[in-house]
């Protein structure tokens, strides 16, 4: 026995020499490139969650700089030496009313580089969001079908027939038990509320998805005039 607990002395002493020099061995080099993989990790990790609006964001940030600079224009125009003016209705002399140009004010400055920054960004959302929708109104229409052609009508009324027979058994026979049923009652309106809401997403779902491909036409077509005028 004591030459165990020589043994076992002497190797508890090894494993805290081995831990002592392998936490000497992480040294401060080893914490920063520790440090740098977390920041990157966590980077990654924040641009995969909010790299869009990340985007978006910075995007307005240049163009509102370039708009607010004496080129009073985007990225994009300044590049062909173009600049952001208003056309303004003014009377004339003779009652006819004449447009002329002005220059931009910080306000139609700002306004400019928030459409410039988020109009891209919202479309490309709603574009997004069309796409997932469409996809889950076919999923569900598939599901949808799937059970109808499942369930038969023999078995469906049979289905109803003991469920009915089974109800009126219960309520018969358990005379003193209305707790329970008031609980089974309350379990059944839950259900029944929250299967209208779900209808009502599924309706405003439908209804979004038949009429973004008018708005989507729309908008291209907007775009596609203002290119040829």
């Amino acid at each position: 026995s004591g030459k165990n607990a020589l043994k076992a002395a002497l190797k508890a002493a090894v494993n805290a020499t081995d831990d002592d020099n392998s936490s000497r061995s992480d040294g401060p080099m080893t914490r920063i490139h520790r440090l740098k993989a977390q920041l990157l990790a966590s980077l990654h990790r924040l641009l995969s969650k909010y790299g869009n609006e990340m985007c978006a964001l910075l995007i307005y940030v240049v163009e509102k700089k370039m708009l607010h600079s004496s080129s009073c224009a985007t990225v994009s125009e300044s590049v062909y030496g173009m600049k952001r003016t208003k056309v303004v209705a003014q009377s004339s002399p003779i009652g006819s009313n004449e447009y002329v140009l002005e220059p931009l004010s910080d306000r139609d400055k700002t306004r400019s580089a928030l459409i410039s920054a988020f109009a891209p960004y919202i479309k490309d959302k709603l574009d997004n969001s069309f796409e997932n929708m469409k996809q889950r109104q076919e999923r569900d229409n598939l599901e949808e079908e799937m059970n109808s052609s499942a369930e038969h009508p023999s078995l469906r009324a049979a289905g109803g027939m003991v469920t009915e027979s089974s109800s009126v058994a219960i309520r018969e026979s358990s005379t003193t038990t209305s707790s329970m049923y008031n609980f089974l009652d309350a379990i059944t309106n839950g259900r029944m509320r929250v299967w209208a809401r779900i209808k009502w997403k599924r309706r405003i779902r439908d209804l979004f998805v038949r009429i973004y491909p008018y708005l989507h036409m729309t908008h291209e077509g907007t775009i596609l005039a203002y290119q040829w005028a």
